[in-house]
This record gives C-alpha cells, sequence and structure tokens, in this order.
C-alpha cells in the first residue's frame, strides 16, 4: 500500500519507519509534492490551512483514505474517508499516558528535591488526569483533585486522591498546580494565593484553563516534543490496526 505522510510532526519520521517495517511505501511530503497515494496521514494536530486543505482536496483521488486528528475540520475535505485518531479511545488513552508520564518528566526537571510529601493539585479527572494522579501518587506525593463532574470526584477519592473544590484557602500549600481541562475555570486570585515556588503547568489545549498565565509552564503537545518514538507508536498502532 503507498502511504504519504503530510507533516512537520517528528513523529512521522518513527511513524514511517514503522510502516515501512510492515512492508508499506511510505514517503513525507507537503502538499504541493504530494503524488497519488492509498492513504495520506496527517497529523493528529491541526497543521494545514484551509487553503492548504483546498490545494490537497484538488489533487486527492475520491478513493484516498485520509487519517487526521482533527477530523471536524477536515471531514468538510475529504468526507466519508476521514478516519480521526481523536475519535478512537485506544489512541487516546495510549496519548494521555504518554502525556502524563511527560508531565511528570517535565516536573523532575524543574524542582531539585524528590516528589515525596509534595502537594500537587490535578485539575481535570479525565485521561491524562487520572494517569497523572497515579503517577504522583507512585512516588509518594499528595495527589489533591478537582473535577466538575461528582462521579470523577467519588473516583479519584476511590483511587487515593484528595478530592477538593477549588478554594483559595488550599493554594498556599501547593507545590505543583496541572491543569487538563480546556476551559478557563483557574482564576487570577487562585493562582495569586499560589507560593513563588510553586510550579504551575499547563496541559490542555487552547485556552487552557488558567485565567492568568504569567506563572504558567505551557507544556502542550508533550508527546510530539518529549517522548516523539512513544507517540509515532500511538499513531502507528491506529493506523496498522486499520489498514488491516
Amino acid at each position: 500500500m503507498k502511504i504519504s505522510i503530510i507533516s512537520k510532526d517528528n513523529r512521522f519520521r518513527f511513524v514511517k519507519d514503522t510502516l515501512v517495517a510492515n512492508g508499506h511505501g511510505c514517503s513525507i511530503c507537503d502538499v504541493d509534492t504530494y503524488c497519488e497515494s492509498d492513504v495520506i496521514l496527517l497529523s493528529p494536530r491541526a497543521e494545514l490551512s484551509d487553503k492548504e486543505l483546498y490545494r490537497l482536496l484538488s489533487r486527492v483521488d475520491k478513493k484516498t483514505t485520509v487519517f487526521c486528528g482533527n477530523g471536524s475540520a477536515v471531514k468538510g475535505y475529504f468526507e466519508g474517508r476521514v478516519l480521526d485518531y481523536s475519535d478512537n479511545e485506544a489512541f487516546l488513552c495510549e496519548n494521555a499516558y504518554i502525556t502524563a508520564q511527560c508531565a511528570l518528566k517535565l516536573t523532575l526537571d524543574n524542582i531539585d528535591t524528590v516528589l515525596h510529601g509534595k502537594k500537587a493539585l490535578v485539575v481535570g479527572y479525565g485521561r491524562i488526569g487520572k494517569y497523572l494522579a497515579s503517577m504522583l501518587r507512585a512516588l509518594n506525593a499528595v495527589v489533591f483533585v478537582y473535577a466538575r463532574r461528582q462521579e470523577s470526584l467519588l473516583d479519584a477519592s476511590y483511587n487515593g486522591c484528595i478530592p477538593i473544590s477549588l478554594d483559595n484557602s488550599l493554594a498556599p500549600e501547593l507545590d505543583l498546580v496541572y491543569n487538563t481541562v480546556p476551559e478557563i475555570i483557574i482564576g487570577k486570585d487562585f493562582t495569586d494565593m499560589l507560593s513563588n515556588k510553586s510550579l504551575i503547568f499547563e496541559l490542555a489545549s487552547p485556552p487552557g484553563g488558567f485565567e492568568d498565565t504569567s506563572r504558567v509552564i505551557t507544556a502542550r503537545g508533550l508527546p510530539g516534543k518529549m517522548l516523539q518514538k512513544s507517540g509515532a507508536n500511538a499513531i502507528s498502532d491506529f493506523v496498522l490496526r486499520n489498514l488491516s
């Protein structure tokens, strides 16, 4: 099968190697150097502009399958032949686990002590929040969780975390704050109450969760930046499952 990768995402260097090792012809190109293929791979992130998508559409055969991560934007151009990474639970879980591990590594790179006894707040208890909270607890951090759904708070408590509301009185005690919710829910009054030594990480996609971002370490798209080979494995697994 002939596969074209149209992306500047560094993960796809490893994806290409995996696909070739599995017997597929694979090349990396851009919109204007694209040659007819059976399959096109786009990044899990939105990289192409509307103009680029229109140009690509004019060059692509109607039978070509398109893999992407922003299906809502791409499906209008390639209706009926789009496979979206973000619609696949296995891919999302794998990517979330990698993101959580990257966030933990980023934390360890920014502190000069062990995590034992550190007080960490994880905002949001979806895929990334669950994995990150579990990793922090494994290193004996005290983990607080804020989530908007009551069942998520209950789940967090069953997993050894401390469910809380976003009460400003807790802020001065926190050493670490992680947001995983792509909606502004953490007010400036809360971040103003944090210690000057507290580390604040934004893991969610825009607009993120912080009203005031002046002290926030932006940490989006970590699999493509920090653990590229692992991130590539998640993409390759999804593609190969859907090519068989």
